[in-house]
């Protein structure tokens, strides 16, 4: 592990790295904060049923801050996505300054398999893969890297991604049928799965970047100690 005392190698990616870490977290958060208002809603619902009228004033209210509660979470996706991409276009663009070699995707290209519809839900494993895998410090030249194996947890956090982005989607779709932020139907029911998804998702998305961003720093650290190649004897 590289001391404090060196400064990181990509301080631009460093500063992504941190964002999109930051912002995970307040996934991690705010799904918590979700579930609870949840919880909430249900004994302050059977409370109002059998016969705490003054609950329904309470009740409207908690409804209003769980609408702004839900919309600061679609604030929080978008804001997540463009950073996550960001990110990915970055990191893509360290690893030819680590020595690697051989990619499949571009900087862009790696950041338009996130955007494309269609594509953009089987391409990004296969960017991530490549990413996480050119970045290993034991492969620091040409296409060694592609001996590497990338880690389950990489295709996972993928899975609990659009896992997470379908059951927020339809909970959201539901919601709306129904005609408010909360009920005791089905929707309710999705949105407890979607929060547990994006909560998982969100944990092992940050394992990934800081992983990614992590790798890089020692293989560019470990290119710069590598003791220099014999002189080029040609006149």
């Amino acid at each position: 592990m590289l001391p404090r005392a060196h400064p990181h190698p990509f301080p631009a990616t460093r500063r992504l790295t941190l964002v999109v870490t930051v912002l995970l977290a307040i996934h991690v958060l705010l799904a918590w904060l979700a579930l609870q208002a949840v919880f909430v809603f249900i004994e302050m619902m059977w409370r109002a049923v059998a016969g705490r009228d003054e609950l329904r004033p309470l009740l409207a209210t908690h409804l209003d801050q769980f609408r702004l509660l839900r919309l600061g979470q679609a604030v929080l996706w978008l804001a997540t996505a463009a950073a996550f991409i960001r990110w990915v276009g970055r990191a893509q663009r360290n690893l030819p300054a680590l020595g690697a070699s051989g990619f499949r995707y571009a900087p862009r290209q790696a950041m338009a398999a996130f955007l494309v519809p269609g594509p953009n839900l089987v391409r990004p494993p296969a960017v991530l893969r490549e990413l996480w895998n050119a970045s290993d410090p034991r492969y620091p030249a040409g296409t060694t890297w592609r001996a590497g194996r990338t880690p389950a947890r990489v295709g996972w956090w993928w899975a609990l991604l659009v896992a997470a982005a379908v059951a927020e989607a339809t909970a959201r779709g539901l919601a709306l049928w129904s005609g408010g932020p909360l009920d005791l139907g089905p929707a309710m029911r999705v949105l407890v799965v979607g929060q547990l998804l994006v909560a998982a998702a969100a944990v092992l998305g940050i394992t990934v970047v800081l992983g990614v961003d992590r790798r890089q720093e020692a293989a560019a650290w470990r290119r710069a100690e590598a003791p220099p190649g014999p002189p080029d004897c040609r006149r």
